[in-house]
């Protein structure tokens, strides 16, 4: 992968959408979480001019989501004593499968950012770890 980050589409936005924005004062860039729709001209402008960037998932993403990685590839999510969510990772695409005597596929795509792997695994109705916590 070339960039560790990367210039979001304005579609990509939504509530708990989180990237960084630049700071043109303190020439840092911040991170950001979306906790409401902005309607206000400065989204918009920031957005046009490049002040918004997101990292692309990598493996710290999938494991401060509570997975602990098993294999280069492959992460471990214990749901109970008889399941676990199993996490097959490459290149951003991923693949999500309950590891039971079954084995079923919950999942397969391209997610791009964390924030989008929280989305499909609250799709899933898979609780995160800041959720277990509360």
């Amino acid at each position: 992968m070339e960039s560790k980050y990367y210039i979001p589409d304005i579609s990509e936005f939504y509530v708990g959408f989180e990237c960084e924005v630049y700071n043109k004062y303190s020439e840092e860039w911040y991170i950001f979480l979306f906790n409401q729709v902005f309607e206000d001209t400065s989204v918009a402008y920031n957005f046009t001019e490049g002040k918004y960037r997101v990292k692309y998932l990598d493996k710290s993403d999938i494991e401060s989501l509570g997975f602990k990685q098993i294999t280069d590839d492959c992460f471990n999510l214990p749901l109970n004593d008889d399941e676990e969510l199993r996490l097959l990772y490459e290149d951003n695409i991923i693949v999500i499968f309950l590891a039971d005597q079954y084995n079923r596929s919950l999942f397969r795509g391209l997610i791009k950012n964390k924030s989008e792997l929280k989305k499909v695994l609250k799709q899933l109705n898979i609780v995160d770890e800041e959720e277990k916590k509360s």
